[in-house]
């Protein structure tokens, strides 16, 4: 009985893992194949994304991990519509390897958009980046300072931790809503972001011995990005803003 269970067990198993190999060569098949319209889908992150909205767990970010190891390859023979430049604007943090299968958000079964509480947004601004972690109940964000010099060719950022703020009293989170780095953007921060507390600012001559990171480029159709800090091994998915209603609703931090 043992060894007929062992062999329809290990039948399922082949039979699951056969259907997702399909799935994922429909998907990029869908996604390198010009639509009417003559533009390429990003069907082929779908399956990422699906993956990357499921409760922390090891078992879903094994099988986030797994999906990005398959698309990468994918990517790098389509450059022109998967590995577009990082430009401007502010990314919605709602993967990473840390909330994966953090021990805490496994035991308040939180989704991996739930960053130490909250939502989370990555602000690109030229050579400047912004991590931003906001408490609506509090009014209240936390604001991770780094400058960001360009990769070799098409290939990322690398990072420097240069200072870290709390804001409050904007009656929301502004920096979810930047999209470019011109000058129609850059009001006063009194008026705009609510007020702040500088913790500690970096002078560009110093560097802080533990803040040095990358962002690596692994994937990008200018909506959903996938790098990776190969320094820390941590790997991060994105969206660019504004986030689409059925993107919000996969994506809320506070779902169960």
């Amino acid at each position: 009985m043992s060894m007929l269970a062992s062999r329809h067990a290990t039948d399922a198993f082949s039979s699951i893992a056969k259907n997702f190999v399909a799935t994922f060569q429909e998907n990029v098949r869908k996604a390198t194949t010009p639509s009417n319209g003559g533009q390429k889908s990003n069907a082929i992150v779908l399956p990422l994304l699906q993956a990357a909205s499921m409760r922390q767990s090891i078992t879903n970010r094994i099988k986030v991990e797994r999906i990005i190891d398959e698309l990468i390859p994918v990517s790098l023979e389509n450059p022109q519509t998967m590995r577009k430049p990082i430009l401007s604007g502010s990314y919605r943090t709602v993967w990473s390897t840390v909330t994966g299968d953090n021990f805490v958000g496994v035991l308040l079964n939180h989704p991996p958009s739930n960053i130490l509480g909250g939502p989370s947004w990555q602000v690109i601004d030229g050579t400047k980046g912004t991590n931003i972690v906001y408490w609506k109940e509090f009014d209240l964000r936390m604001a991770g300072l780094a400058s960001l010099s360009p990769l070799n060719g098409n290939d990322g950022y690398d990072l420097q931790i240069r200072g870290l703020e709390f804001r409050w009293g904007a009656n929301g989170c502004p920096e979810q809503h930047l999209q470019t780095n011109n000058n129609s953007k850059k009001n006063s921060k009194e008026s705009d972001n609510g007020k702040a507390w500088n913790v500690f600012s970096l002078p560009e001559e110093k560097q802080l011995g533990n803040g040095v990171g990358t962002l690596e480029l692994l994937y990008n159709d200018g909506v959903v990005r996938v790098t990776r800090d190969a320094l820390r091994d941590n790997t991060y998915i994105h969206i660019r803003e504004p986030l689409s209603l059925d993107y919000q609703k996969m994506f809320s931090p506070h779902k169960i």
